[in-house]
């Protein structure tokens, strides 16, 4: 499958092989999970990459020339334009977040940067836009959460007396079984002491143990 793109006219930027290697694009383009599109200042799309036509269910080739209107939904692409719309008219570009439709008609959420591509007379001539997804991220953000969450409870409710410290040896954690053996209050306060100064280790005995040869 491949990108498409159409020629925006004279006002877009020509090509300059010092500048543009077109193999090395195509792949970039091609191959990048990120959702990638160019549209020209009228809003209508001059590339889309693989990964953009497939959020919409579509050929790369079929949405180069259409609107946001004619690709995104009603209910999402006054948010779109408005976006774009700031970045025509401030050249500055922006990142916000954006939703999207999914698969079987569940909206996805991704966030957008778009920023203005400059003609020779430095106007805006068009819009670039990088689009990551963020479902999966969110997802592991959820599951990671929730692992921190079980691990804290077992941390604290375990029998066993458990303390953490950190590389200066100070003290980072401590569960109710350690804070109680140590006669320490297990609170915030007793965190970043100096774990020299909270375990008092007793005189070590040496015991001698005599021989005798038979």
């Amino acid at each position: 499958m491949e990108f498409s793109a159409r020629d925006p006219g004279p006002q877009f930027p020509p090509r300059s092989p010092d500048l543009l290697h077109e193999p090395l694009l195509r792949g970039l383009l091609e191959h990048a999970s990120t959702m990638i599109t160019v549209k020209g200042v009228h809003g209508r799309f001059l590339l889309v990459n693989p990964a953009f036509a497939r959020a919409f269910g579509r050929e790369p080739a079929d949405l180069v020339g259409l609107s946001t209107r004619d690709v995104v939904p009603r209910s999402l692409a006054a948010a779109w334009s408005a976006h774009d719309h700031q970045v025509i008219t401030s050249g500055v570009a922006l990142q916000a977040p954006e939703r999207f439709p999914g698969e079987q008609g569940k909206l996805g959420d991704c966030i957008a940067t778009e920023f203005p591509l400059f003609g020779e007379d430095g106007t805006v001539v068009a819009i670039g836009s990088l689009r990551v997804e963020i479902g999966d991220l969110e997802a592991a953000r959820d599951a990671l959460e929730d692992s921190e969450r079980r691990f804290q409870a077992l941390f604290e409710q375990s029998a066993v007396g458990q303390i953490e410290c950190d590389l200066r040896g100070r003290l980072t954690a401590l569960n109710r079984t350690a804070a109680a053996l140590l006669g320490l209050p297990a609170a915030p306060a007793t965190l970043r002491t100096s774990v020299a100064d909270v375990l008092t280790v007793p005189p070590v005995t040496t015991c001698t143990r005599s021989c005798a040869a038979s």
